[in-house]
């Protein structure tokens, strides 16, 4: 068995098509129409790019981190196809927003939220409140021995999950669609 991340595990990507799947025909135009349509369907992949970033950010995450973490493969004139996608490694709390609350009796532990759509989401970790750094910790054993090192960070498949629906999708492949036929009249 390999590493990595299993396929249900990993987030989905946005794939944009210009021709709804019909390579043949894309293949038959000529080489300025191609790169006309690579061209609209990478603007249409920078604007969705761009959207998908305002809306994670809006959560109080760094822009800067959430950019680094969204990539797009683009369009060219022998493909036409776009891909939207998410790089699994997390944002460290040092460039998210959280908050902590105390949740056990002792006083000792707070529990790390951040928001999510607006709502408050616990995140794996917890925070000694009585510190002075506030960072974010774990515990686990490891070869029989009680570790306790800083939390890695946020993951952002949830945020995007949440975003990429099937619905959202096909609005954006609408628009995709409605862009080719106004500009190059296909």
């Amino acid at each position: 068995m390999s590493g990595g991340t299993s396929r249900a595990r990993r987030p989905k990507a946005i794939t944009l098509v210009g021709l709804n799947e019909r390579m043949e025909e894309f293949k038959a135009l000529p080489a300025k129409l191609r790169q006309q349509i690579a061209g609209i369907i990478n603007e249409q992949a920078k604007e969705t790019r761009a959207d998908l970033i305002q809306r994670i950010t809006a959560d109080g995450f760094s822009e800067a981190s959430v950019k680094a973490r969204i990539k797009i493969g683009r369009a060219s004139s022998k493909k036409d196809e776009a891909t939207i996608s998410l790089d699994t490694k997390r944002v460290p709390f040092s460039r998210v927003k959280f908050t902590t609350a105390t949740e056990d009796k002792t006083g000792t532990r707070a529990s790390v939220f951040v928001q999510r759509g607006g709502k408050r989401v616990q995140v794996y970790g917890f925070v000694n409140p009585y510190g002075k750094k506030q960072k974010p910790l774990i515990r686990y054993e490891k070869a029989g021995k009680k570790v306790l090192v800083q939390s890695s960070g946020v993951g952002l498949k949830q945020w995007w999950d949440g975003i990429i629906t099937e619905q959202y999708i096909t609005q954006i492949q609408k628009s995709l669609e409605i862009r080719i036929t106004q500009e190059i009249g296909l």
